[in-house]
């Protein structure tokens, strides 16, 4: 079962990751869409190898944070693509 305390850092550690993408990007002068996309691959890079070291090296129980993990980088992935899709078209305009 997911408990609060759990749940919060599995969304911080996300919402690090994503932001850690995307300073790298700004740190290297790379273009706002390689920013972005940065981004979002190093937000989700940790969940699948999460889940295989937690199944390898520990329980099963233990794998569930990661499992979490998982479908969080997808929400936020798509929140995070969709919000960026419609601050581009604002400014399109």
């Amino acid at each position: 079962m997911i408990t609060v305390p759990v749940l919060s850092a599995v969304i911080a550690l996300n919402l690090q990751g994503m932001a850690a993408g995307y300073a790298t990007g700004s740190l290297f002068r790379f273009d706002i869409r390689r920013r972005r996309t940065l981004s979002i691959e190093i937000g989700m890079q940790n969940a699948g190898l999460g889940t295989v070291l937690a199944l390898k090296h520990f329980s099963e129980q233990s794998a569930i944070p990661t499992a979490a993990f998982v479908f969080i980088c997808i929400i936020t992935a798509s929140a995070m693509s969709e919000i960026w899709r419609r601050s581009s078209l604002n400014n399109a305009i």
